[in-house]
């Protein structure tokens, strides 16, 4: 059962959250309450024929990770891919692949019980209410323990949120790196080709530029020896983040999507000045 991301989040009714009036929160935190209270409504529908979409947007919705064929190149969907000399009809065929999500769990009403689904729709497992929460509680922990191992460059435990997928790309001595597709919750992780960061010093600006394929909104993210320091966002079509150094050392630069659909980049730069 195919379901356009798009389509889910056009047809939810808004789910409002309450919010503490001190202090600050980011969109990630807002989406944690939004998907948390979602993820806590009642479940309507009927078993194998109606399924919710309350239930369809929260973590019981989950990304297949594809294998598209482009062209003779097998380009493998995980919430990134490089865009790098496909054509645009191959590029669209990536777009499509990765705009769509599978519906892959269902909820019986009768007696709350969870099944888990394969991508055409066959059951390949089933547990009670109880299990299913300890089931996705564990699963949810081991993916994002996966994803702070998946990189050294920075430390991913100190994220408000932890992203769906990280992936390291390295910048060329020219500051550029590759075109490339992003998924919502993925990010990137920018070094320079064979470091492991940028070494910076008191009063260098950096400035991180990006061309969409259509207006999105883009979280920037600053580490200085792998710990977050600062973050911005921007919703553009084209994009520009800068940064100007007040203590000197080893720097990286992240860029994480935040638009419900995925986008193709081009132009990509970093510069230091």
């Amino acid at each position: 059962m195919k379901i356009r991301i798009s389509d889910i989040m056009n047809q939810m009714e808004c789910p409002a959250v309450e919010l503490q009036e001190q202090g600050s929160i980011s969109l990630w935190q807002v989406r944690e309450k939004t998907l948390h209270k979602i993820h806590n409504a009642p479940v309507e529908g009927h078993f194998m024929r109606k399924m919710s979409r309350a239930g369809i947007a929260a973590a019981v919705l989950v990304f297949c990770v594809s294998i598209t064929t482009v062209a003779g190149m097998i380009v493998k969907w995980n919430g990134f891919a490089y865009t790098d000399g496909l054509s645009r009809r191959e590029k669209e065929a990536l777009m499509e692949e990765a705009g769509t999500a599978y519906a892959r769990v269902m909820v019986d009403e009768r007696d709350g019980s969870v099944h888990y689904l394969d991508q055409d729709g066959n059951e390949v497992m089933s547990l009670s209410a109880a299990g299913a929460a300890v089931y996705e509680v564990a699963g949810k922990a081991a993916a994002e323990q996966a994803v702070v191992e998946s990189t050294r460059l920075i430390e991913v435990a100190l994220l408000p949120l932890i992203p769906w997928s990280i992936t390291e790309v390295e910048t060329t001595e020219e500051g550029r790196f590759a075109d490339f597709i992003l998924g919502n919750g993925h990010m990137l992780l920018l070094h320079p080709a064979g470091e492991d960061g940028y070494s910076l010093v008191e009063g260098d600006t950096v400035t991180v530029m990006l061309d969409a394929d259509g207006e999105c909104r883009l979280q920037f993210r600053v580490y200085r020896e792998g710990r977050p320091i600062a973050e911005e966002e921007s919703r553009a079509g084209h994009h520009s983040f800068q940064f100007t150094v007040e203590e000197g050392g080893r720097y990286n630069f992240s860029v994480m999507h935040e638009s419900s659909d995925p986008h193709i980049f081009t132009n990509c730069s970093i510069a230091v000045n």
